[in-house]
């Protein structure tokens, strides 16, 4: 049996996770899901990774899944997680002594182009096309349901708090269109 403590991205709130912790805790693991600020645009990364380790309190070995933007804030959140284990999936890693916006900037290919800007929480095509493609029609339904934007304004402006990796295990799972 496991701990997992799963942390949503920037265009789903917590609930985005529920039919995966259905499976796990079927399987006997044991699963929390971290609820990221989406009203604090001027937070900075440490609120957010505040947010992580609170879930995670009272897990003793805590695998932490983060998708996609709340990989800005797993490595930050561990320092606070004893045990803990780091999976990324499709999620952005983190590079000392830059912010989100200047790696964007400098590899803007990191996200789908027709993407960028663009806010899911009100285009249930643009959900569907960039979200939930793979999905079925019944589950592509209920996920519209997890749909919300999380602006993290002021984490994707600042020069990461992260001096370097923290030397915990950690995995990336990469996704592909």
């Amino acid at each position: 049996m496991a701990d997992f403590c799963l942390v949503h991205g920037s265009a789903q709130g917590p609930h985005g996770w529920d039919l995966l912790v259905r499976e796990l805790e079927a399987l006997g693991h044991r699963c929390v899901c971290a609820d990221l600020p989406v009203d604090q645009p001027e937070a900075g990364g440490m609120v957010y990774a505040a947010a992580i380790a609170k879930a995670a309190r009272g897990l003793p070995e805590p695998v932490v899944v983060g998708h996609s933007a709340s990989g800005l804030f797993l490595p930050l959140a561990a320092a606070s997680i004893p045990n803990a284990r780091l999976v990324y999936l499709a999620a952005v890693l983190p590079l000392p002594g830059m912010s989100f916006a200047q790696q964007f900037q400098r590899w803007p290919d990191m996200y789908v182009p027709e993407f960028v800007g663009k806010n899911p929480a009100v285009d249930q095509s643009l959900a569907r096309d960039f979200l939930f493609h793979d999905c079925s029609p019944q589950v592509a339904e209920w996920a519209f349901s997890t749909v919300r934007l999380m602006y993290a304004k002021a984490a994707i402006a600042e020069v990461t708090p992260m001096r370097e990796w923290p030397r915990v295990p950690s995995a990336y799972i990469s996704c592909s269109l």
